[in-house]
């Protein structure tokens, strides 16, 4: 840029474009600035306005394409799951399967331990039967020598037992 621009006319500065209208008219404290040149104070602060611009502009265009990136990539994941109902409708019946597997294993051990235990009241009790037709024996085997002792024949000996 030059050291000193004249300003066009339109309002606009040549090197920037920006309106000397109101620069000028805080810097010379007129409305028209046909003619004013541009004070050399204003200079850097035209350039940093510039620059500002550009970097706003930068700015603006990187979150533009970033939203843009993120449409994309939301959009291509919808229609990867649109393309594919097929694949989680199966996912989804085979965790069914596996849960109502699961429910009934649990069902059979349940079954298995009510009859194991079970079983092992029903062996108890037959021990007991067992012991008790022992004893019943044991105690008939001492009373037997007493009844023949006594007279008693045939099934009458056990009469005196009760």
């Amino acid at each position: 840029m030059r050291k000193r621009e004249l300003c066009s006319g339109s309002g606009r500065c040549t090197a920037c474009g920006l309106r000397l209208r109101s620069v000028t008219a805080k810097s010379a404290g007129r409305e028209n600035c046909r003619g004013v040149r541009l004070p050399s104070t204003l200079w850097p602060k035209t350039s940093v306005l510039t620059r500002n611009r550009v970097r706003d502009h930068v700015e603006q265009r990187r979150q533009r394409l970033a939203a843009k990136r993120s449409r994309e990539i939301q959009d291509l994941i919808f229609k990867q799951a649109a393309a594919h109902p097929n694949e989680i409708h199966q996912l989804r019946t085979e965790k069914r399967l596996l849960l109502e597997n699961e429910r009934q294993m649990k069902a059979f051990r349940d079954v298995e331990r009510h009859n194991a235990r079970t079983a092992q009241i029903l062996q108890e009790r037959r021990q007991q039967q067992q012991q008790q037709r022992d004893r019943q024996k044991q105690q008939e085997r001492k009373v037997l020598p007493q009844a023949i002792h006594l007279g008693y024949t045939g099934q009458d000996w056990r009469i005196g037992t009760t």
